[in-house]
């Protein structure tokens, strides 16, 4: 029988640098996140508890190596939210969510391409659908659900020696 891995091993035991991530697999948040109870006192979660005593509940803890469920303290840097989102973009990590999959949006894609055909005013749409006047506007402006809009066509370009066809 193995002996479960604890803190303080992980703290002091594992050689510096260390190239592999140490995966907490049970008691797994739906965020794939792990956390474990002490003493009853509530949930901890793992990789904060790994990283040490030297954190706030401000601090964030990031993982250099992308993999959330992940306690190798090599593999956590302490940062700010901020820093976290950068290098979600830099990882390619970031996948924004568009239109319906978006999980604020009240609209579904049929409802947005009837909108987009409608004659009707803001307000009429508005009240049809449920939703404001404000955003039946960013719907038709392309402020919202651009990925919805018409293409544009390119103004086509003629070259000097070209003659202009009309």
């Amino acid at each position: 029988m193995r002996k479960p891995l604890k803190a303080e091993y992980v703290r002091t035991n594992l050689v510096d640098g260390y190239p592999y991530c140490l995966e907490i697999t049970s008691h797994n948040l739906d965020r794939h996140v792990g956390y474990f109870r002490i003493n009853d006192d509530g949930r901890h979660l793992a990789h904060r508890w790994v990283f040490g005593d030297h954190i706030t509940a401000d601090d964030i803890v990031l993982h250099m190596c992308n993999n959330p469920r992940c306690i190798n303290p090599f593999h956590l840097k302490k940062g700010t939210q901020k820093e976290n989102m950068m290098h979600m973009a830099e990882c390619e990590r970031y996948q924004p969510r568009h239109g319906q999959h978006n999980g604020m949006s009240k609209l579904r894609t049929p409802q947005v391409a009837e909108i987009l055909k409608s004659d009707l005013t803001d307000k009429q749409l508005a009240k049809q659908y449920g939703v404001g006047a404000k955003t039946i506007k960013n719907i038709r402006t392309g402020t919202s659900w651009k990925h919805m809009q018409p293409k544009k066509e390119e103004p086509q370009q003629f070259g000097d020696d070209e003659e202009m066809p009309f």
